[in-house]
């Protein structure tokens, strides 16, 4: 009996040894981690959309169009290592997998927002409007749409 106690204990733990932290997912002992983070907007009357690429390898990629003025913007740079580090400082994959948003403002007109986030063992999509609650998410949004806004066109 103690035996067969014992040997369920080693599984065990040897299952919560194997099981991942998602907090480490992007920034861990080893460094950082490969990811990509999409964030964008779309919806209203004119079919509006926007989005911003960025990935751990600096690239980032930003995309506007509107059907009412012909817009078709595509626009790709680099990130500096500051913007970079403001983003990963604000990222808590934690908290953000506990977000299961997914809103429709866009089927009345509204605007709907949307954060992608991948690493090779983590995918998580919100989709947020106006009335959701994302202020534990908040110092992410925030560097999201400044460097977003370093790109759109109005």
């Amino acid at each position: 009996m103690t035996k067969s106690i014992i040997i369920a204990v080693g599984i065990i733990i040897g299952l919560c040894a194997c099981s991942k932290d998602v907090k480490t997912a992007i920034l861990n002992d080893e460094g950082l981690q490969s990811f990509e983070i999409h964030f964008g907007s779309f919806g209203g009357l004119c079919g509006y959309s926007d989005s911003l690429s960025v990935f751990s390898t600096l690239d980032l990629y930003y995309e506007q169009k509107s059907i009412c003025t012909d817009q078709d913007l595509e626009k790709t740079d680099t990130a500096s290592r500051d913007q970079m580090n403001a983003i990963i400082s604000a990222v808590d994959l934690d908290q953000f997998a506990t977000l299961n948003l997914n809103s429709c403002d866009r089927c009345v007109d509204g605007l709907d927002t949307y954060i992608n986030i991948e690493t090779d063992d983590y995918q998580h999509r919100i989709q947020y409007g106006a009335g959701d609650d994302i202020s534990s998410i908040s110092d992410l949004v925030t560097q999201l749409n400044d460097l977003r806004d370093d790109y759109k066109e109005e």
